[in-house]
This record gives C-alpha cells, structure tokens and sequence, in this order.
C-alpha cells in the first residue's frame, strides 16, 4: 500500500493474523488479531471466513512510498519476500535485493536535484525516525509548495 514513509528507509510491513496464532511474532513482525469494524477488502471477508471455519490466515502490507509509484517496486517486492522467507524457514536469497537496491537508487539520483523533493524526503525521513518501526501517527503537514509538486508528480504520471 501506498504510504507516508521515505524510500531512503527499509520498508514498513504490518500485518494481521487470523486464528490460534493470532498475537504471535511472525518473520521479526508481531501479528495482531485486527478489531477493525469499518468498510473492508475482500482479502479481509476471506480472513474472516477462514477464521470462521477455524482456519489461521495472515495478511500482510508493505508500506511503499507514495511519492514514488512504479509499475513493479522491486524493494517492496523484495521486502514482501524477506518477510515469507523467515515465516516459511525459506532461503533468504529469494529477495531480488540487488535489482530492488539498484531501482531505489536510481530514483534517489533523479530526485537528486529537486530541492523541494529533498525537503519532503528529509521530512519523511525524520517522521519514519522519530516512530520506531511501526508510525501510528499522522506523518506531518507538507508545505503547500511540496503538496503542488506533488500533485503535478502525480498528474504526470497519470498521463503518461
């Protein structure tokens, strides 16, 4: 999902768990049993009818940036991988690291020259900072001039 986090930092991942092992700690990643009662996704009914019929299920989200939306995130596909690999005891060499690193660089090296993306990248950077690996915080207020840029950035890539 798309998110408030810089892609100069490891990518958040949370997740729900479904079932008897619903509080455990899964892949580094402590899973807890949603109590969210609002509008929901289908991957939630399928949760919910699995935990109904006594069967365990997981969901899990990598948290990518929202600045930043590519056709295929190889560090969040990566990151996603990372986590299977340590839940299902699988080689860590499935990640596509090197692809995922090479990509987020690049971006880093075109967003180089922009000073207002270096502002909001340097923002991001200190909120994700300040809350540890999980924010449960609203990221903090962009200036006006960062949001413009960002809906122009987001106006391109909706042409293109």
């Amino acid at each position: 999902m798309y998110d408030a986090v810089p892609h100069t930092r490891p990518l958040l991942v949370t997740g729900s768990s479904y079932g008897d092992n619903s509080e455990d700690e899964v892949g580094g990643l402590t899973l807890k049993q949603s109590t969210y009662q609002g509008p929901t996704s289908i991957t939630n009914l399928v949760n919910e009818g699995l935990e109904k019929e006594n069967i365990g299920s997981m969901s899990l989200m990598v948290h990518l940036p929202q600045y930043v939306q590519l056709e295929e995130d190889y560090t969040g596909m990566s990151r996603l991988l990372e986590v299977f690999s340590s839940v299902y005891n699988l080689p860590a060499s499935l990640s596509e690291s090197r692809r995922a690193k090479r990509q987020y660089r690049e971006i880093s090296l075109a967003m180089e020259n922009n000073r207002e993306v270096k502002a909001l990248i340097s923002r991001l950077e200190a909120y994700y900072d300040s809350q540890g690996e999980t924010p449960t915080e609203q990221p903090p207020e962009l200036s006006p001039e960062v949001e413009r840029f960002l809906r122009e950035m987001d106006q391109r890539f909706s042409d293109s």
